[in-house]
């Protein structure tokens, strides 16, 4: 793929992402769970295709990818714990510990 559709792709499970998070907050029982879940999977295909594409790359940035798939395979566990008890605020916690590894690990590759 593309890089370009790549990086248009993360941009928008971001946002996704971002978007069901607070319509999930501000009104619980509305389609913001289903708005998050589209962002995280699109944000799991991408870090995936990432893993794939850096197969010759450096060790050090193998590594970084990986942690990253990992990361964001913490949105899956919200995803979960959204539908399991939807009205508990507990994938809260999920989703601040993927931001805070993501960002870190972004300052990491660069």
């Amino acid at each position: 793929m593309n890089q370009r559709i790549l990086n248009i792709a993360q941009i928008a499970g971001a946002i996704l992402t971002f978007g069901g998070a607070l319509i999930k907050l501000l009104e619980p029982g509305t389609p913001g769970t289903y708005i998050f879940t589209a962002g995280a999977v699109i944000l799991l295909v991408v870090q995936f295709i990432n893993v794939l594409k850096t197969k010759n790359a450096d060790m050090r940035i193998k590594r970084l990818n990986r942690i990253l798939l990992l990361a964001t395979a913490v949105l899956g566990v919200a995803v979960y714990m959204m539908f399991a008890n939807p009205v508990s605020e507990s994938w809260v916690v999920m989703v601040l510990l993927y931001a805070v590894l993501s960002v870190f690990l972004t300052f990491r590759a660069k």
